[in-house]
């Protein structure tokens, strides 16, 4: 099984990956994991139909999980039948992360793209510090841009 480590920080011993759909499946049905303790899915998929069986797969494994619906699009790209990742979409992640202080994995169909996105954002936020991140170039920067947002405008909420 191949895991893109994306973050991880030796003192809180907290980890990030993001990985392909096919790899979390194979991962969740052979409970193969490179973390053991506090894992938790962010489960990215491009159909509703996706969604529910991947959601299926993880609450038949007992593995907590937010699995969310959106396209690998941005603005520029969307067509009409896809759905673009926006700000419910980002405050679910957010929100996930708070209530689920741990160890992520976070999928999407290839592994690349908006789960590198999320991942990226996560290890930033989280302040995990992986240097490898400076390399990661492909990612969907719609996605990033959009989770970096829904921090600025919490924060402006709060106060």
């Amino acid at each position: 099984m191949e895991y893109r480590f994306i973050a991880s920080s030796p003192l809180l011993k907290r980890h990030v990956i993001h990985c392909s759909r096919y790899e979390m499946i194979n991962s969740i049905l052979a409970s193969d994991y490179p973390w053991c303790h506090d894992k938790y899915v962010i489960s990215i998929n491009d159909t509703e139909k996706e969604r529910v069986q991947m959601e299926s797969r993880l609450s038949a494994a007992n593995i907590p999980h937010l699995a969310l619906t959106f396209s690998d699009v941005t603005y520029e790209t969307q067509l009409s039948n896809e759905t673009l990742f926006n700000n419910q979409h980002a405050d679910a992640i957010i929100d996930f992360v708070h209530r689920n202080p741990g160890n992520y994995a976070v999928h999407c169909f290839a592994g690349v793209s908006r789960s590198a996105a999320v991942a990226v954002f996560l290890n930033e936020y989280l302040q995990l510090g992986d240097d490898e991140l400076t390399n990661l170039k492909s990612f969907n920067r719609h996605v990033y841009d959009m989770l970096k947002a829904a921090v600025v405008r919490a924060k402006d909420q709060s106060v």
